[in-house]
This record gives structure tokens, sequence and C-alpha cells, in this order.
């Protein structure tokens, strides 16, 4: 469900809270950030060196770069081309894709690249590599958003524990890698 659609389904009461990462202010709408996460690319698993444990910019726009989510606007793709401008690089946008899940796949094709949040490079794809981008300190966030108006138990019980786990993710360190095999239940 995109942006537009659960802010619809918030004030329709099918939902009491949506995520995302980027949301324009709407009247009646609390945003509240969840998370942060550092940024990843996603290469094709021919183009990564042996050993080869991060990145930058530079060699990333050496290939097409599929940038994602289509639709809604601000998104994390202008978020991305915003970076890759500050880093003055040229860049070419192979494609924008609906979601992740579809610019992993065109990556695993073998002839673009993507970027991605760290939540993301968790996940275990084929025939791609995740690697840290190291000219990039940038974090990008991960919100929820709800109704102002809206004190139902359920969300507010659920708010106090996301609330929970965010103070607990912000205490632990920053230097933990999600895309480190050993650190996940499987590869």
């Amino acid at each position: 469900m995109g942006k537009a659609e659960q802010v619809h389904a918030l004030r329709e009461g099918r939902i009491h809270v949506g995520f995302g990462r980027y949301f324009n202010d709407t009247d009646g709408l609390v945003v509240e950030a969840i998370s942060e996460e550092r940024l990843y690319a996603v290469l094709p698993e021919d183009n990564v060196a042996p050993g080869q444990t991060q990145t930058e910019f530079s060699e990333i726009a050496r290939l097409p770069v599929v940038l994602y989510p289509s639709g809604d606007r601000p998104s994390f793709a202008d978020e991305i081309i915003s970076l890759l401008r500050a880093a003055k690089v040229s860049f070419e946008v192979a494609n924008v894709a609906s979601d992740s899940s579809s610019a992993l796949a065109m990556v695993a094709c073998g002839s673009c690249c993507t970027i991605v949040p760290e939540a993301i490079a968790a996940l275990s794809y084929p025939s791609v590599r995740y690697l840290p981008i190291a000219d990039c300190d940038t974090r990008i966030p991960a919100a929820c958003m709800y109704l102002e108006r809206d004190r139902a138990p359920v969300l507010e019980e659920f708010l106090r524990v996301l609330r929970a786990i965010w103070v607990g993710q912000q205490s632990m360190s920053t230097d933990r890698d999600p895309t480190n095999s050993s650190s996940r239940s499987s590869r």
C-alpha cells in the first residue's frame, strides 16, 4: 500500500498506522520517526571484486541506476538523486521500479545497480551483493503516521513499543553490518 493509499485508509479507519520514508505534511496526521538507516549499494555479483567490502558513489555510477519507488513524491528515489548529485557523479537512470523487490530483480539481471536502506540490505537476494557506501554518511529515515485524533488503546500501545524499539536502536552500535551473513539466520 503506497503512501496515498495509507493516508486514505487511515482517514477511513481501516488502519491505525501507516509506514513509509518520506511524507508530505498532511492535516490531521502525525508523522513520527521510528528509525534511521545507512545506505547500501546493490551491485550484480559479477561486478564486485573478490574481497571488496565497500564501494563509493563514483563506482556505483559506472552502472545505470534503478531508482524506486515510482509514484508518490517526495520519495526515496528523490533522496538518492540528491545524494548522487551532491557526490558530483554523472549517472544514468536505467529505470524507476515500483518497489525495492523490483529494483533488486533488475540488478540481479546484471546490467544495473540500485541503492537501498539497511533494512533491505539485510534481505538475502540471489545474484546481488550489498556494499556499504564509504563516501555516504546520510541516514535514511523510516517513519510511521497516524491520525492525530486517534487514541485507540491498540494504537497507543503499538506506538509505545515502537518508541521503545527506536530508543534501543539508537543506543546500539552504528557499526553493525546487516550484510554480514553471520548476523542473519539464513543466507
